[in-house]
């Protein structure tokens, strides 16, 4: 099989530099020839990566690439920032006409920028246009960033004392030399190719958080197979995702002698789990839904992988849950963990907290450490009985605080995270727009708008009684600042005593009452959610209607998603204005070995216009991006599953804007929901 080198960039701790390197510097400085110092680099063993052939490997020095000049040469100031590709140093240009630094910083894993906060000097201009491979973006020069020892060597020529960009820089854009399967690394965009070095840079630990649809899947294969002589892999992924999984191995590791045909192992069942087949595989692929049965449990134990990857990890967002605590272990045991997933922390930063676990247990330990510090942990009001070993109650952590520094240490550990914005300049853009819709049935109308105000009523009356046990409670610990102990009332008489009593009654009654009234609440809630997609309906269908017909403001004539949570909305539009057309759908009830051969007709049929989806079934493991407009036809209680359903169409291959609606109605549970929604989305 063909190879791919990945250099390596990491630099020496070694700050002495041999003296064949310097002398050769000093030469270079005279000629400005990269030759130069390419022969010498050479020499010194430091060979440079050249898109070898097919077979050929390009040896690497343990010292970096870009070899230092004499120290004397350069100054100390150093000014680093360490998020993603951002990362910069100073130029100082004493020349007296002219005071104002220049700034060098890497612009891409393959460029770096040149940036003054006044006018560049004219020699730098002219030595930038000059180097090869330069380009002038924005008014800013950026160059290959093999040319950056020659550019501070010119730099240095032109009296412009200057300090390289930090060699922990230049580590930061890193791996190991490893080989990685040609079949991967040439199909690799360079933004992908940076994602894989920057997981191996990591140790294979890392959390690769990169938004929907900028390619995740193949980033996390071909950092694998950084580590393929640790194989077996074990990819954890939801259940509609696994043969999803398989078949992105099968197309990127084509080589029977790399992966036999039988070296990739489903686990669909604790049956599958006890055969032989297990200790074939190179690798396994299984659920969220299985990882905690016992079989399977014993036979991951077993098999001990040392490779994971797990696949919208925000599944580990709950410590509780039987799930996590089954894959804890075997991640933590792993030498290899890369967890994948567009939006790690759904709703609220703790959901964040055991996957960084999961990765680095030593620095992540505590999560009550973590909760008080980024969730704005206040006192639990649910069960009074809910207290901790000193009597005192327990918090909960539903809020979030903190947040830019949670952010900055994560980008600065663990995580990388880039966005189609930044990464994707080519990307057409996603507009979302809200669409109101009526409910044409009138009496269902008042029904939902009388449960509607039941709702909020209840939920005035929820927060009302909850001030007061507030209240209460302040006083009684005021009560017991001053004293005076509920003990002492007990024993001073009967009389004292039976008013005691009476009292933590009447305290008890309104814990009581609250949690009657919670559940009402919830129960109307949740009555709101399943009527009011059904109430609609016909709305909805109008709006199918005039796209598919062209007769809408835009004169839409693409292919269309078209988005839904409850099985009686998909079931009325498949029959209903989907009836006579060309579709396909994708929920629930669809065998996973389906999906992919539907969303290939999608793809590919001119004649099929609409895909009809699961919000929670069909946001996840689907390329769609031969549909331009995304319709919501309900809203769903996580707003990251809509915005992972939103990027099915809006990621990499689409070539033009998506448009995405969401169809909302007035006096049904989109007036909760939607401004939760939008408030959660800032959190993301």
């Amino acid at each position: 099989m063909p190879w791919a080198t990945v250099v390596d960039l990491t630099g020496s701790d070694d700050d002495e530099e041999p003296k064949h390197v310097s002398s050769t510097l000093g030469r270079a400085q005279q000629t400005g020839s990269a030759s130069v110092l390419a022969a010498a680099l050479t020499r010194a063993g430091r060979e440079t990566f050249s898109g070898t052939s097919a077979g050929e490997r390009s040896p690497v020095g343990g010292s970096s690439l870009l070899a230092r000049t004499p120290q004397n040469h350069w100054s100390r100031q150093q000014c680093l920032s360490a998020f993603g590709t951002g990362l910069v140093s100073r130029l100082h240009y004493h020349n007296p006409l002219f005071y104002s630094p220049l700034t060098l910083s890497v612009a891409s894993p393959s460029t770096f920028k040149i940036t003054c906060e006044s006018t560049l000097p004219p020699a730098c201009v002219t030595i930038a246009r000059s180097t090869p491979g330069a380009v002038l973006k924005d008014n800013q020069w950026e160059l290959p960033l093999s040319q950056h020892v020659n550019f501070c060597v010119a730099m240095q020529n032109e009296r412009i004392v200057c300090e390289r960009i930090p060699q922990r820089v230049l580590a930061s854009l890193a791996t190991a030399q490893l080989d990685i399967p040609r079949s991967i690394w040439n199909a690799l965009a360079p933004f992908q190719k940076y994602g894989v070095s920057w997981i191996v840079r990591n140790n294979g630990r890392a959390l690769l958080a990169d938004e929907p649809g900028l390619g995740k899947t193949i980033q996390a294969i071909g950092a694998a197979c950084a580590y393929y002589h640790e194989w077996p892999v074990l990819v954890v992924s939801p259940s509609s995702a696994r043969f999803h999984w398989e078949a992105e191995f099968l197309q990127w590791l084509p080589d029977e002698d790399y992966l036999p045909r039988d070296g990739i192992l489903v686990i669909t069942s604790e049956r599958i789990a006890a055969t032989t087949a297990v200790d074939r595989a190179k690798i396994l692929v299984t659920s969220y839904d299985l990882v905690h049965r016992e079989a399977v449990r014993k036979t991951l134990t077993r098999v001990a992988p040392n490779v994971i990857i797990c696949d919208e990890c925000h599944y580990l967002k709950n410590g509780k849950a039987q799930r996590t605590k089954a894959l804890l272990p075997i991640i933590k045991a792993s030498r290899r963990a890369i967890l994948l997933s567009g939006t790690p922390a759904l709703s609220r930063p703790m959901e964040v907290f055991w996957q960084l676990h999961a990765l680095d247990d030593k620095q992540w330990t505590d999560p009550a450490d973590f909760n008080k510090r980024y969730c704005s942990g206040r006192r639990k009001k649910d069960d009074p009985k809910d207290t901790n070993e000193d009597g005192e109650k327990k918090k909960e952590y539903s809020a979030a605080s903190n947040l830019e520094e949670l952010h900055t240490l994560l980008r600065a550990t663990l995580m990388l995270r880039r966005n189609k914005a930044s990464i994707l300049t080519q990307l057409p853009p996603k507009r979302r727009v809200q669409r109101k819709v009526s409910i044409d049935d009138v009496s269902l109308a008042l029904e939902l708008r009388s449960d509607l105000e039941e709702f909020r009523a209840r939920a005035s009356e929820l927060a009302e009684l909850s001030n007061n046990q507030k209240r209460a409670r302040r006083k009684r610990s005021k009560r017991s600042w001053l004293g005076v102990k509920e003990d002492t009332h007990v024993t001073l008489s009967t009389t004292l005593s039976g008013y005691a009593t009476i009292e933590r009654e009447d305290l008890q009654s309104p814990e009581m009452v609250r949690k009657e009234m919670a559940a009402k609440k919830k129960a109307l809630l949740m009555e709101l959610f399943r009527r009011s997609g059904p109430a609609k309906l016909p709305a909805i269908e109008r709006r199918i209607s005039d796209l598919l017909h062209g007769v809408d403001e835009e004169r839409f004539s693409g292919k269309m998603l078209v988005f839904a949570h409850h099985r009686k909305v998909l079931d009325t539009l498949a029959n209903g204005i989907l009836r006579d057309i060309k579709y396909i759908r994708i929920d629930g009830t669809t065998p996973a070995k389906d999906r992919q051969s539907r969303v290939t007709t999608f793809q590919n049929d001119a004649k099929v216009r609409v895909a009809l989806l699961g919000i929670t079934a069909a946001g996840i493991a689907l390329t769609l991006t031969a549909a331009s407009r995304v319709i919501f036809t309900e809203l769903y209680w996580t707003p990251a599953a809509l915005l992972q359903a939103e990027d099915r169409a809006h990621r990499i291959g689409q070539t033009s804007e998506v448009v995405v609606e969401y169809l909302l109605a007035d006096d049904c549970v989109d007036e909760i929901l939607w401004p939760l929604i939008q408030h959660k989305m800032l959190m993301l």
